[in-house]
């Protein structure tokens, strides 16, 4: 099977991984077949105290509470590669408060894919899928994972945080913890025992093309304007091993004008869908 064929295939999934994840604090991505909560929920863990002590511990691991509330908007720059299929893509993100954001990967192989919000619509745009529109719980990943302070306000993102216990996450010892979101399925999510970093994240989302598994491992960290962020991750999706590497973070820029505006395409395709109605 081409490469092309294989995108067209995966594409969407990818995307919909891609764009949300790559630049917020802790960046859900990857995949693998682990359940990641999905279900009914269980009784196991339980011990808030100590999951919202490693919580608060991990905000101030990665700059505080008052290094998020002067960040208004962000643009960051990076690559992610699929080193099993050959393919290298460039990815720019640019973020704004409360939830704006506006993203385009390209690469010669599947061309641009671009993914937005403007805090009301959510929506993807490509040259393979065309215009399409997020609702339910991808759009509520969108709302999750594009807020600027999404890790420090976390208290009125989740309903719930349990403690599961400690394991060893690529030989580092660490705090498991499962979290619930008010709108998505639980996470799991690891915690460095000596830094209070994030270092492991598994997830399952709900996508127009279906339900997605996938884990991420955080391997490195840089701090930018106060705030460490993870430059280097390794993600696992669908069967495929992604790597991301950001090369670029900038804080309170002037923003394009305009970059969160919805495109025409997306514009046409909420004209036609209220037709329907």
């Amino acid at each position: 099977m081409n490469i092309k064929l294989k995108l067209k295939r995966m594409h969407g999934d990818f995307r919909t991984i891609l764009v949300g994840f790559l630049f917020t604090i802790i960046t859900f991505l990857s995949g693998s077949a682990i359940d990641a909560g999905v279900g009914p929920e269980s009784n196991e863990g339980g011990n808030d105290k100590k999951a919202e002590q490693v919580m608060e511990k991990s905000i101030e691991a990665v700059g505080g509470k008052k290094a998020f509330s002067k960040i208004k908007n962000r643009y960051s720059e990076g690559s992610v590669e699929l080193k099993g299929m050959g393919i290298k893509m460039e990815i720019k993100v640019y973020q704004a408060s409360p939830n704006r954001f506006y993203s385009v990967m390209e690469s010669s192989a599947v061309g641009k894919i671009e993914t937005g919000s403007n805090g009301e619509i959510g929506w993807n745009l490509s040259a393979m899928q065309g215009p399409q529109l997020k609702e339910g719980e991808e759009m509520a990943m969108d709302r999750f994972t594009n807020r600027l302070d999404s890790w420090s306000s976390w208290r009125e993102l989740f309903t719930r945080v349990s403690y599961l216990g400690e394991v060893t996450v690529n030989g580092e010892a660490s705090h498991k913890l499962k979290l619930f979101p008010k709108e998505m399925q639980p996470i799991i999510a690891y915690f460095s025992k000596k830094t209070y970093l994030n270092n492991k994240m598994e997830m399952v989302v709900k996508t127009a093309m279906g339900q997605l598994s996938f884990v991420m491992d955080q391997i490195e960290y840089r701090e930018i304007d106060g705030i460490r962020y993870p430059v280097s991750m390794v993600m696992s999706a669908m069967g495929q091993k992604m790597t991301y590497t950001m090369t670029t973070v900038k804080h309170n820029i002037e923003m394009p004008k305009g970059i969160f505006d919805i495109p025409e395409e997306i514009k046409k395709l909420l004209a036609k869908k209220q037709k329907l109605k």
